[in-house]
């Protein structure tokens, strides 16, 4: 896949390359083909396109690790080909960079070489989990998304346990040696799977590589041993690869739901429509559904560019298998995945020839609010909207005098509106004026949320293993459990405007984590289970509130590791967290759709938005608490 017509070309210093020069440089093309590496820092919308070379004569191990790195990111242009001139014949046969990537920040360290360590010395047994994954990696850091693991960290330069004194390595001798080892220390940004899906690292995460070197014949050193997998910088990331919604739908045909993929840039349509025909992950699988037929998959024809921007999807004959409903629901689907990428349009074709009946369903991508934020006036205890920067009293909803109001929630079409009372009971108001009533009560209730069926979602802080939702009329929650809330405490929640996933921060307030699971419904839209979550936001702690941003992003308040002072973090799901501008006081947040709709609260109640510039917080009402849009 060629630059996008039209994009300014950028020109970058190149300071790697004189240190680098024996180990595979990386320089700019002037003209020809092009191939992606690494540069400096890399702007997403506008990659930069590399040559990376191959080894040259004289380069010491350690530089040959380094340009194997380096190689690794050109891998989606070339195949690996010029990754694998760095390994030996055997280890080109023996080593598979398909089954996933580690995306590292900052610089490779490397300990001194070592002698290869014979059979069944320390650290050396597979079966050993203690010592390495199946790949030969040992990763350190604060767990995993769903255990609550906390295995100790290493040190930062030693590469050994905090508190441990490390054993005097022998110095090689280089020069004389016909085999080495080296072990190379990563910094941890994100892990993707063989699926393109991306997980956040937390912040203290260290991922160990050992390799095996030999010389061959000619004197040359070469990687004999490595992992499989890649292991990529982020800059090199960020220009070799870029995130792609893949959608699906729900049961009730209402919303697309995406699943966010990591692709190649080059050849990006292909891979994506390849990762939707295959179906959704185990977050979605009994979520929604799918108008590809079972076994379908892209023709050799694949994805190819048509007329006035649209481009013809060639598929294989299993999706003539697909009845009318099908084949328009997956025209739907395809349309919105490609839609992402700036393609205007597409045809669906079988073997070159178009595919009947498959007109796109109409189905709502992203759906906003559906209203504006509901918010307490302090002045009153009077529930107000906020429309503009004028506070507006919700019609025929009574003052809340003598109510605790610690959150409120409210439906898309304004039907359900509810509040907690201090942290034991959810009322719900109603529009006649008449006083609250009780819908659940508890110890330690979260905040609640209103989905898009008019079902109360919260959960009770100190059993920890479920979340209650309370359909209108109702008199009993429905109670979801699942493993991985066993042993924690739900410290907030928010469901999604499409209804089939919820966002869940569970853990002690300094060590947070955030969740997104997907929401099983019976046919009535009853929740009856949720699934194995995704996680997001590792790099922040302190969690204390979570709001829908768009489709695929969330918005929290927390603080880093070793922090106190609480502010806004976009979290993309399967992306890296990213700090907005810091706001004092702050104690709760709430958003619309799109980063210009979130609004942060202060504990003295007043309410900054970034509508009008979109980068910093402005004022924007005062005297009003527990602000929150629909949802």
């Amino acid at each position: 896949m060629s630059a996008t017509t039209g994009r300014r070309a950028r020109t970058v210093a190149v300071a790697a390359c004189a240190a680098a020069a024996l180990a595979g440089c990386v320089s700019l093309p002037t003209s020809g083909p092009v191939s992606r590496g690494e540069a400096g820092v890399v702007d997403d919308q506008d990659p930069i396109y590399l040559i990376i070379d191959g080894p040259v004569a004289g380069a010491s191990p350690e530089q040959i690790v380094r340009g194997f790195v380096t190689a690794q990111a050109a891998g989606a242009v070339d195949r690996f080909e010029t990754a694998r001139t760095f390994l030996t014949p055997a280890a080109v046969d023996g080593w598979d960079p398909r089954t996933g990537i580690t995306v590292f920040a900052g610089d490779l360290t490397f300990d001194a070489p070592s002698e290869i360590p014979a059979p069944g010395a320390p650290g050396t047994d597979p079966d050993d989990p203690t010592q390495t994954d199946a790949g030969g990696d040992e990763t350190t850091d604060r767990g995993s998304a769903t255990d609550g693991g906390s295995p100790g960290t290493r040190g930062p330069d030693t590469g050994t346990p905090t508190g441990e004194t490390p054993e005097p390595t022998p110095t090689l001798d280089v020069a004389a040696a016909t085999q080495l080892a080296l072990t190379g220390h990563a910094r941890v940004a994100a892990s993707v799977d063989g699926t393109g899906r991306l997980t956040e690292a937390d912040p203290e995460a260290v991922q160990d590589v050992q390799v095996e070197l030999e010389r061959t014949a000619d004197g040359e050193w070469r990687i004999s041993e490595v992992p499989d997998g890649l292991l990529v910088s982020q800059p090199n990331f960020r220009a070799a690869y870029e995130a792609t919604a893949v959608y699906f739908a729900t049961t009730d045909l209402a919303y697309l739901v995406p699943e966010v993929r990591w692709f190649p840039r080059e050849n990006h349509a292909s891979y994506a429509i390849s990762s939707l025909l295959a179906g959704p992950s185990p977050l979605l699988r009994d979520v929604v559904v799918t108008g590809a037929p079972a076994g379908t998959t892209l023709s050799v024809e694949g994805v190819r560019t048509g007329e006035a921007g649209r481009v013809d999807v060639d598929l294989s004959q299993q999706v003539l298998a697909a009845d009318e409903p099908q084949r328009s629901l997956l025209a739907a689907q395809i349309d919105a995945t490609l839609r992402t990428l700036g393609i205007a349009g597409v045809n669906l074709m079988v073997g070159g020839v178009p595919l009947t009946g498959a007109s796109p369903l109409a189905i709502e991508r992203d759906p906003s609010p559906g209203g504006a934020p509901v918010g307490l006036r302090t002045a009153d205890s009077v529930v107000v909207r906020l429309e503009g920067r004028e506070l507006v009293p919700v019609e025929g909803v009574a003052p809340l005098e003598g109510v605790d109001v610690t959150g409120l929630a409210v439906s898309a079409d304004g039907a359900t509106l509810v509040a907690r009372d201090g942290h034991s009971r959810i009322l719900r108001l109603t529009p006649d004026g008449a006083p609250p009533t009780t819908l659940v009560e508890g110890n330690r209730l979260v905040v609640p949320s209103v989905d898009r069926t008019g079902r109360v979602w919260t959960a009770d802080r100190t059993h920890g293993a479920s979340l209650m939702v309370l359909a209108p009329g109702d008199e009993d929650p429905v109670l979801l459990d699942a493993p991985w809330l066993e042993d924690t405490e739900v410290v907030a929640l928010r469901v999604a405007r499409d209804g089939a996933r919820v966002a869940v921060v569970v853990g002690a307030p300094e060590a947070s984590r955030v969740f997104v699971a997907g929401v099983v419904r019976a046919e009535d839209g009853t929740p009856t289970g949720l699934t194995t979550p995704v996680s997001g936001g590792a790099s922040i702690t302190t969690v204390t509130d979570v709001d829908w941003v768009d489709e695929s992003t969330l918005v929290v308040l927390g603080a880093p590791p070793g922090g106190t002072h609480l502010s806004a973090y976009v979290v993309p799901i399967g992306g890296t967290s990213e700090a907005m501008s810091t706001v004092d006081d702050v104690v709760g947040l709430t958003s619309g759709r799109g980063r210009r709709a979130v609004y942060v609260e202060t504990s003295s109640g007043d309410v900054f938005g970034r509508g009008a510039t979109g980068t910093n917080w402005t004022p924007v009402v005062s005297g009003v608490r527990r602000l929150t849009y629909p949802g």
